[in-house]
């Protein structure tokens, strides 16, 4: 990311042992701030200056650590921005994923799994970890839209948080317990290991749709989300390097929508221009740049900014 900028997060867990039961937790996250009322904390927004090239993962080690780094685009290298470890959290977390900036507040947003407690949407930063709302299960696929609506997908389908920027941040996830969940039911489309947005008439209607685009193997996979009803395509591709399987990180930019392989394959650009939903011409794509292989990678991206590609 240049005068642009870029984020990528890659996620990847291994499981934990499960902690003993715990009275209603204190986190070790700081202190809210003053004004802010009883319960709540105050996360910092996340770097979006818009004078740096920067491109982050997050992965989660055994050893219980989850780690920010910033991506060198001309050698695909990582190297660290921020740790956070699994116990900063009560119970330790086991694992953060489906990691998303919200571009209405600039607040980094990933899903969080706690043995024995559950998956939440959360806020992080260096330091900080703050609960915003349960999820209807494990997430490993996100991405906002200019509305700050929080699109998820797991195996249980795609779901979403409308206005996620108007909700509270929680000290721990003990004060989401008895609160009524706030995510759309699951409705089960086939996507990929990350998502991206796209808003654009694909389909000759006069006016804008909103879709959700991703990649797996060598197919274009789309969600239209709006308007309703939901519909979904895959579609045939080329361009992109057919030994890629997962593709865990997406990227959503000024400059376009942009693809990581999990198995070091590089950066892809989509060209939006070739999108054809009947499925008749293959939808196109550029390499652009290196990543290094990652296992659980997943995208984020400051999508008011331009990529670095």
């Amino acid at each position: 990311i240049g005068s642009r900028m870029e984020i990528k997060d890659v996620v990847s867990t291994q499981a934990s042992p499960t902690p003993a039961p715990t009275p209603a937790p204190t986190e070790t996250q700081r202190d809210p701030q003053p004004d802010l009322p009883d319960g709540q904390v105050f996360i910092k927004k996340f770097d979006c200056d818009k004078s740096k090239t920067l491109a982050f993962q997050s992965t989660t080690s055994e050893l219980g650590v989850t780690n920010i780094e910033t991506l060198d685009i001309s050698t695909g290298a990582y190297s660290l921005l921020f740790n956070l470890q699994t116990n900063l959290t009560t119970p330790p977390f086991r694992s953060i994923n489906s990691c998303a900036i919200n571009p209405k507040d600039s607040l980094l947003h990933c899903s969080m799994e706690i043995n024995g407690k559950g998956s939440f949407l959360v806020r992080i930063n260096d330091g900080q970890v703050g609960y915003v709302a349960k999820l209807p299960g494990w997430r490993y696929a996100a991405t906002f839209d200019d509305e700050g609506t929080y699109y998820m997908y797991g195996n249980t389908g795609m779901s979403n948080i409308s206005k996620v920027h108007e909700y509270p941040t929680w000290l721990s996830w003990y004060y989401l317990d008895g609160k009524p969940t706030i995510f759309s039911q699951p409705v089960f489309l086939q996507l990929g290991g990350d998502l991206a947005v796209l808003e654009k008439d694909l389909e000759g209607k006069g006016s804008t749709s909103k879709y959700l685009t991703s990649v797996t193997g060598s197919s274009l996979e789309m969600a239209r989300v709006f308007p309703p009803p939901y519909e979904s395509w895959i579609l045939p591709t080329t361009g992109l390097n057919e030994s890629a399987v997962v593709w865990g990180t997406a990227w959503n930019f000024k400059s376009g929508i942009f693809f990581s392989a999990d198995t070091g394959e590089g950066v892809y650009k989509l060209n939006v221009s070739s999108i054809d939903l009947s499925g008749k011409k293959p939808a196109s794509f550029d390499r652009v740049g290196n990543a290094q292989s990652i296992a659980w990678n997943d995208g984020f991206s400051c999508m008011n900014t331009y990529g670095p590609f």
